[in-house]
């Protein structure tokens, strides 16, 4: 939050809805069919197994799988990563710039007004997403900014 400080830069949390749905898979994976499910729409005693098409809750390579998903729309969209740690991408354009924070469907956007407002509005194309216009926690951390 220094370069909020420092630069007099705004913040907003974006929290992406249904997050893990998001993500594709790149191996086939076979789960065994729910109980319940099973007794109704198979045969009694039989060895049929579901095929996923996409991540879901539960799934270890869900939180992967959505992390790719999200890096791989924001690099479309002009954001680079950060060499030291993949989860922070930024972006420095004509609306100025934009660092995005990601950990899993919680992200923190600071940057320009105009930067935010941007990347924002993309990601809203892709994704169903909650915005915090005012910034106040992130991650259980506190964040207080005296405004001018």
């Amino acid at each position: 939050m220094v370069l909020r400080l420092v630069y007099n830069l705004h913040a907003v949390l974006l929290d992406v809805e249904t997050t893990f749905l998001y993500g594709k898979l790149e191996e086939e994976i076979y789960m065994e069919i729910w109980m319940g499910y099973k007794e109704v729409y198979t045969d009694p005693g039989s060895d049929k197994v579901l095929v996923l098409k996409m991540a879901i809750y539960g799934l270890v390579q869900a939180a992967r799988q959505w992390f790719k998903r999200l890096s791989d729309v924001l690099i479309t969209f002009g954001s680079n990563p950060c060499e030291s740690d993949p989860c922070l991408m930024y972006r420095i354009d004509k609306e100025g710039l934009c660092i995005i924070l990601m950990y899993l469907d919680d992200n923190l956007i600071v940057g320009s007004r105009k930067a935010i407002d941007k990347a924002t509005k993309e990601i809203k194309a892709i994704f169903s997403v909650t915005v915090s216009p005012i910034a106040t926690e992130y991650l259980g951390c506190e964040i207080n900014v005296a405004e001018n």
